[in-house]
């Protein structure tokens, strides 16, 4: 079986091409911290690194960039300072607003995404508004990539709208992000980005960008030089008290009976054992702080509606976790934890996690066909969560998870097997496979009308093809009738999908009616659909 194994990791790494050439840019070392205000006053900022962004991406293929900006960066050991110089014939239509966090992408706006590991997997992104309104995400390269805002760092930005066009100046903390834990110089992956919208959304690039890889991350220049640590500042400690006091009465007397006193104490934990391997611990955790959940309708619903994560504790590392196909760990399963431990970390080509905790209650998705139904009751369980995955040449990857819940008469495990892999620089499979082992309690049995004992598989497997011009996919998924992750959302089982399809672009064509044609088969359903020239589906590109 372990010469199968090799042979099959063999194999995926000779299909994983994908070796692109990049600019090097190397960063300065300037011991003199700026004063974030927007206005790129210091002298310093003339000793920097100096970049421009001479590409026209989008709608443009790498046509020159009808607007100048510049970029300087340099690092002092502990942060990296980036300011941006965006000049603009007609800085009366520059569009910003003073706005909440992660709403900006609607407005004018500059930023850098970095691939800290330089392994063409992950990459963190920092935007900024002409007012210094901050955007931050986590980017992967799966299937185009994708951002989760949920994401927040603690890092410094201002702006300011100028005679000639607008001012960003940002200050990354280090600390902020994790890297390989390495002595001596590490070199980042890197792409420099400033959004016009004007009468189309146009993206601006300090590097050329080939539409016929199927990939953005593997592109990106490098920033070569750095000497970062987070060695000064890898331990965080939050204390939490909370206090409640109640008081009631009758209503037919004016006075009030006594206080009900009650104390509360929690603790949370971040320790960087080292720069890429990060542990996590809460007890009796406080997510006062945190902000309420977005409205949303569920009349007419037949499935449990999908809630992000927000709290600190679960957010952290938590793309660690994330698998190919299927969200098998939705952490807002766990409603009230009375302790949590979490281990994530990243060494060469291995990228692992452990997440165990305790829930005071419990909270089960329990999935059908027809739509999906929350079972909760008030015992509580223990959680156990472990995951690996292991990089494959230059862009492929295998892994698996296995998580697990129980309480007393009732357990849910699941255990899988994912991965991805390149053939060529447009061609990417996907796939992933999954098996659950359930024990219902009394409670669920008669709630619900299931079996003590189910168990059951779920498979989905994603074909795509990709070039400048047009594209082309496959995928099917079979999700069986007893298919149970409960730790995760997946809201539907007894399902069988087949989706083939394909599209054309008709790029640069903004003085037409529609940019995009194309073709899907659901089933045995044809659909024809065609998009707009300036609807964009990404959130940049």
């Amino acid at each position: 079986m372990k010469t199968i194994f090799k042979a099959i990791i063999g194999l995926i790494a000779t299909m994983s091409f994908c070796s692109y050439g990049a600019d090097l840019h190397g960063v300065k070392k300037i011991t003199t911290k700026a004063s974030i205000d927007g206005k790129l006053t210091e002298a310093h900022w003339q000793d920097a690194t100096e970049l421009t962004l001479p590409y026209n991406i989008n709608p443009g293929i790498n046509s020159p960039a009808d607007v100048k900006t510049k970029v300087y960066l340099y690092e002092n050991g502990k942060s990296l300072f980036i300011a941006f110089k965006a000049d603009d014939p007609e800085p009366e239509n520059i569009r910003a607003y003073f706005r909440d966090r992660d709403t900006i992408f609607q407005d004018d706006f500059v930023g850098i995404v970095i691939d800290t590991f330089n392994d063409n997997r992950r990459a963190y992104e920092f935007f900024v508004n002409p007012f210094g309104v901050q955007g931050d995400l986590v980017k992967d390269d799966t299937q185009g990539g994708n951002e989760d805002s949920n994401w927040d760092a603690i890092w410094h930005s201002a702006g300011e709208i100028t005679e000639t066009g607008y001012v960003v100046e940002m200050e990354i903390p280090f600390r902020a992000l994790r890297f390989p834990a390495v002595e001596g110089k590490m070199d980042w992956g890197f792409q420099l980005l400033r959004i016009r919208p004007r009468d189309k959304r146009t993206v601006l690039s300090n590097s050329a960008m080939d539409r016929n890889l199927d990939c953005d991350i593997c592109q990106y220049d490098k920033l070569t030089g750095l000497i970062a640590t987070n060695s000064e500042q890898n331990i965080q400690i939050t204390p939490t008290l909370t206090y409640l006091g109640n008081q009631f009465r009758d209503k037919q007397s004016n006075d009030w009976n006594s206080i009900e006193n009650k104390t509360d104490a929690g603790l949370d934990l971040r320790w960087g054992i080292n720069d890429n391997v990060f542990l996590n611990a809460t007890i009796n955790p406080d997510f006062s702080q945190v902000e309420a959940d977005a409205a949303q309708l569920d009349i007419n619903n037949t499935y449990s509606l999908f809630v992000n994560e927000k709290r600190p504790f679960f957010l952290d590392g938590r793309d660690y976790f994330t698998t190919q196909r299927m969200n098998l760990l939705h952490t807002r399963n766990i409603a009230s934890p009375e302790y949590g431990l979490k281990l994530t970390g990243k060494n060469d080509k291995h990228t692992y996690g452990l997440l165990a905790a305790n829930d005071e209650s419990t909270t089960v998705l329990i999935p059908n066909r027809q739509g999906s139904d929350i079972a909760e009751w008030n015992e509580g369980s223990d959680i156990l969560v472990g995951r690996y995955r292991m990089d494959i040449g230059k862009r492929s990857n295998i892994g698996a998870i296995v998580t697990n819940r129980e309480s007393t008469g009732y357990k849910n495990t699941v255990t899988s097997l994912d991965g991805r892999t390149n053939f060529s620089k447009s061609d990417t499979i996907s796939y992933q496979y999954a098996y659950s082992d359930t024990k219902n309690n009394l409670e669920l049995q008669n709630q619900f009308d299931l079996d003590a004992s189910q168990t059951d598989d779920a498979y989905s497997i994603r074909y795509n093809h990709n070039t400048q011009n047009y594209g082309y996919s496959a995928n099917y998924m079979n999700y069986g009738d007893d298919f149970r992750a409960d730790l995760g959302f997946e809201s539907q089982t007894g399902v069988k999908k087949a989706v083939v399809g394909g599209y054309y672009d008709w790029l640069q064509g903004s003085n037409k009616k529609w940019s995009r044609l194309g073709y899907l088969v659901i089933g045995t359903k044809p659909m024809i659909f065609m998009e707009p020239c300036l609807k964009k589906s990404r959130r940049f590109m």
